[in-house]
């Protein structure tokens, strides 16, 4: 019987972590983490009695498979206390108020518990994590990036209207529309993958994007830093028919359905280990495309 693996559609910034692959650790190794977080790893492994799998990059964890047995049957709860127990290897000071409930979603084979952080009410962009307790009660594993606790003032140096026209300039046209109010956020580009660069309080917004001679207009996420005017990051946010496919672990395409799914509600993808694509399910759970 094939094993199978887990594995997140992250939209939005999927083309950005692509940039710097992820370097698994060996077992054995002790480096990629600072002091504090090496403590808090071995005080794990010395509870499990071996040492979890787990994923470094830029310092911070990016998957843990802790694999630990839990006495607390809340799905939410369990996971909050692993953050709580060992929050110095995620770098958290207080987990309890930075990370915030946003989803648990029944799965079959347990419950996924996702939370997204915040530092002073402030979102931090793409900063997430999903969790999952299988219905024997175990924490199989943790995926995704979270940024160490600092202190950032929440005070923009401009204003929204500032923002809007240094995203309507870096979009390259001049009649982009906007699609939804300026709001504050943390930008990390340490949770993303792409440097060791400091993190920066933005404004993000959406504009709809004219893509000329390249195809239809689409909406296009800014994150303009807030003090300095500049564009800190920018992405797709609205994938159509024409410019996505089904593509399996060698990123040849297994299904091209017409007409295609949307993914805007896709969680996640089954996949086999061999890289044999299964199910893609929706924010509901059902199917939308076997292949």
């Amino acid at each position: 019987m094939k094993s199978k693996t887990l594995v997140f559609l992250f939209m939005i910034f999927a083309s950005a972590c692509s940039q710097v692959p992820d370097e698994e650790l060996p077992p054995s190794s002790k480096s990629g983490l600072d002091p504090d977080k090496q403590e808090a790893l071995d005080q794990l492994t010395e509870e499990l009695g071996q040492v979890p799998e787990i994923i470094i990059k830029h310092g911070i964890s990016r998957f843990i498979a802790p694999q630990l047995s839990t006495d607390i049957t809340d799905p939410e709860a369990a996971v909050r206390d692993l953050f709580n127990t060992y929050s110095a290897l995620f770098g958290l000071e207080n987990p309890d108020a930075e990370l915030l409930l946003d989803s648990i979603l029944d799965v079959g084979g347990g419950t996924m518990v996702r939370f997204a952080q915040q530092l002073n009410g402030i979102p931090i962009y793409a900063a997430e994590t999903v969790s999952l307790l299988t219905n024997e009660n175990e924490l199989s594993f943790v995926s995704g990036a979270l940024q160490p606790s600092t202190e950032l003032s929440t005070e923009p140096g401009i204003d929204a209207q500032a923002a809007i026209i240094a995203a309507i300039e870096n979009s390259g046209d001049a009649f982009a529309v906007l699609q939804r109010e300026p709001q504050l956020m943390f930008f990390s580009p340490v949770v993303l993958g792409l440097s060791e660069a400091d993190m920066v309080l933005a404004w993000e917004l959406a504009l709809l994007v004219d893509q000329g001679d390249r195809g239809p207009s689409l909406i296009t996420q800014f994150l303009i830093d807030a003090n300095r005017g500049e564009l800190v990051f920018d992405a797709l946010e609205e994938f159509n028919e024409e410019n996505w496919n089904i593509c399996d672990a060698q990123n040849s395409v297994t299904s091209d359905p017409t007409p295609k799914p949307s993914l805007g509600q896709a969680i996640l993808i089954y996949e086999n280990k061999d890289g044999e694509l299964s199910t893609i399910l929706d924010a509901n759970n059902n199917p939308l495309s076997d292949a």
